[in-house]
C-alpha cells in the first residue's frame, strides 16, 4: 500500500463510526434539559444523556456519509477549526485530515460495516465526550479487513450546534 493509502487507511479506520445500534436515522436537537445542563443550570438526567448519544451518533453518521463521498465541505462543517484526531500513532490536524480526505482514491474503501458496544457520553457545560467500542469489518484497496476499536471523541457545542474537537482511535483488547 503506497503512503497515500496508508494515510487514507488510516483516516478511514479512525473516522468510520456509523450505525449505532438504536440511533435514530436523523436525530433531533438535544431537548432542554441538554441545553440546561450545557449552561450548568441542572445536571444531565438519564434521558437527555440518551438524547445526546442519539445527536452525537448522528453526527458520525453524517461524517461517514461525507467521507465515503470524499466531501470534504461537509467533513469541514462537522469538526471544530482546532481539531485534532488522532489514530494508529499519529497526530493530524483539521487541515491534515481534510487535505488527505482529498487525495484518497474514489475506491479507497468498497465496503464496511462498524458494529458498536459500550457506548457511553458524558457531558458537562458546552462539552460533550462519547466512547464507544467498535468493531470494523472493511474492504480497503479490495483488501478485505478488520479490526476492534476504542473510539473516544470530545465534542463542544459552538454557535448552537456540537462539532467535534478531538477524535481518537486505538486498537482494543480482547
Amino acid at each position: 500500500m503506497n503512503s497515500v493509502a496508508k494515510l487514507g487507511f488510516l483516516i478511514v479506520m479512525s473516522l468510520l463510526p456509523i450505525g449505532f445500534a438504536g440511533a435514530a436515522e436523523t436525530a433531533k436537537p438535544a431537548a432542554a434539559p441538554i441545553a440546561a445542563a450545557a449552561r450548568g443550570d441542572a445536571p444531565v438526567s438519564p434521558e437527555a444523556n440518551a438524547a445526546l448519544e442519539v445527536e452525537l451518533t448522528s453526527i458520525f453518521q453524517t461524517q461517514h456519509a461525507a467521507m465515503l463521498k470524499r466531501d470534504t465541505d461537509a467533513m469541514g462543517k462537522l469538526f471544530a477549526e482546532q481539531a485534532l484526531i488522532s489514530a494508529q500513532g499519529r497526530f493530524i490536524t483539521k487541515a491534515e485530515f481534510l487535505q488527505g480526505l482529498k487525495k484518497l482514491p474514489p475506491d479507497a474503501v468498497t465496503s464496511s460495516t462498524v458494529t458498536f458496544a459500550d457506548t457511553r457520553v458524558a457531558v458537562t457545560g458546552d462539552t460533550a465526550v462519547l466512547t464507544t467500542r467498535a468493531s470494523v469489518k472493511e474492504t480497503v484497496g479490495g483488501k478485505d479487513q478488520a479490526a476492534e476499536l476504542l473510539i473516544s471523541r470530545t465534542h463542544v457545542r459552538q454557535a448552537g450546534r456540537w462539532v467535534v474537537l478531538t477524535h481518537h482511535v486505538a486498537p482494543a483488547t480482547k
